[in-house]
């Protein structure tokens, strides 16, 4: 996706311009997977903006669909993302309940079949 690309050369403002896109484009088509996906990148490019407010908004956008879902995949890099975005806030209480629950998601989950890398 343009969006992970662009996070990778370290343009996040345009990576986040990037994942609103993909999030209304997918929407349109009902792939709500795929918009959990670009909801994660688009929290990891907020995250690096330093705008936490706005990952934590996406993220919990990403929660719920990936709890409606049932898929462990995206229940599993949204609780990472979430968990990491809380140890970034200080607020290591709330990092370790996401944390914890992603290394528990990870290790029962064949997330290798579901999903190819980390979004």
């Amino acid at each position: 996706m343009l969006a992970d690309q662009l996070a990778a050369l370290g343009d996040c403002e345009a990576a986040a311009r990037s994942a609103e896109r993909s999030v209304a484009l997918l929407d349109a088509l009902g792939d709500e997977a795929g918009v959990c996906e670009s909801l994660t990148t688009q929290a990891h490019a907020y995250t690096e903006l330093g705008l936490p407010d706005e990952a934590l908004a996406s993220l919990g956008t990403c929660l719920d669909i990936a709890q409606r879902l049932d898929n462990d995949s995206l229940l599993c890099w949204t609780s990472n993302r979430i968990g990491n975005v809380h140890s970034d806030l200080h607020d290591h209480a709330q990092a370790k309940q996401f944390l914890r629950h992603a290394r528990e998601l990870a290790r029962t989950a064949d997330l290798g079949a579901e999903r190819s890398s980390a979004p």
